[in-house]
């Protein structure tokens, strides 16, 4: 199975690191692999990504030469899963963009504010 990509994500989130077992639990074939952005390996993916996302508040992701954040990972993810991920990740892209990614950043900064480390 040829790897799908690099997952980047805020290994001091507690619904990052909820979402990223989550994925795990469902990635079967190991399509994707998750690193803290904050970690050694996370560091060493930061310093080729684009300079636009290195501070995104976003889960990244790295495939096939290519970066991309917030909602356009949550569908690439969905579309490595089984089946029925995909159909709901494709359901998920037909959404227009800029709509998908301020539900996305809405979410995010929410996520901040129930996280008590962030408080």
């Amino acid at each position: 199975m040829k790897r799908m990509g690099i997952i980047l994500f805020d290994g001091f989130c507690p619904t990052c690191n909820k979402w990223a077992k989550w994925i795990t639990k469902r990635d079967r074939r190991g399509g994707f692999k998750l690193v803290a952005r904050d970690s050694e390996a996370g560091d060493a993916y930061l310093s080729i990504c684009p300079a636009r996302l290195k501070e995104l508040d976003s889960v990244l992701l790295f495939s096939q030469g290519v970066w991309f954040a917030r909602s356009s990972v949550t569908c690439r993810v969905l579309w490595g899963l089984a089946l029925h991920w995909r159909l709901a990740g494709l359901l998920l892209w037909l959404i227009p963009r800029p709509l998908r990614d301020l539900v996305y950043d809405v979410y995010a900064r929410r996520r901040h504010r129930s996280n008590p480390a962030n408080s």
